[in-house]
């Protein structure tokens, strides 16, 4: 039986534990909070929040793919989309000033004619 500790540590950082098991977890937990953090993006009420969940989301890819070792990829990811695309959003969306129950209210006069185009 190993103790964990310095001795655990300096076989990771050598490449000479089994560390496939932590790896496949990590990636199994970045990819369920992904998952959800893009439902909160579609289902969350306030704009504004939505793409702070949208900004999570990308970061989440960040890690997925520096987790399978796509680095480059990841940290390009994270400089275009997170720091441009993403800001962008979130400064058009907080420049808008959406008003929520007037836009429900609208949604609401235009759900029959929706259903009728959706063949329902």
């Amino acid at each position: 039986m190993e103790i964990y500790g310095k001795n655990k540590l300096v076989k990771i950082l050598k490449g000479t534990a089994n560390t496939d098991n932590v790896f496949s977890w990590l990636f199994f937990l970045f990819a369920a909070f992904l998952i959800t953090t893009c439902i909160f993006v579609i289902f969350s009420k306030n704009p504004v929040n939505s793409v702070l969940f949208l900004v999570l989301a990308f970061l989440n890819s960040t890690f997925l793919f520096i987790l399978i070792g796509a680095e480059f990829v990841g940290i390009i990811l994270a400089i275009v989309y997170i720091g441009a695309v993403a800001i962008l959003f979130l400064f058009v969306v907080m420049m808008l000033d959406i008003q929520i129950t007037t836009l429900m209210y609208n949604i609401k006069k235009y759900v029959p004619l929706a259903l009728l185009f959706a063949g329902i």
